[in-house]
């Protein structure tokens, strides 16, 4: 856990390491990885609309950015679809 919070503080804010850093941030201080798509971080990324633009484009990721999302807890459905798995 450590060496993926390290390797996701880089500084360069449009690489998809340093979105994954704030997801990390996020789930720190909320306890999970439902980042609600009006979210902005701190810094004023819109961490939300970047968090469903990879939930949209799944099918294209590369294996790698899949595993270290999931290592993050990203959960691949909608939030609300997600609330509606757990209520039955």
């Amino acid at each position: 856990m450590i060496a993926a919070f390290v390797r996701t503080r880089v500084l360069d804010p449009e690489r998809a390491e340093f979105r994954r850093g704030l997801v990390l941030a996020y789930q720190e201080k909320f306890s999970d990885a439902r980042v609600p798509y009006a979210y902005r971080a701190p810094s004023g990324h819109r961490l939300g609309v970047w968090v469903a633009d990879q939930r949209r484009y799944k099918a294209v990721l590369d294996a790698e950015r899949i595993k270290e999302l999931d290592e993050l807890g990203m959960e691949w459905c909608q939030p609300a679809q997600n609330a509606l798995r757990r209520a039955w």
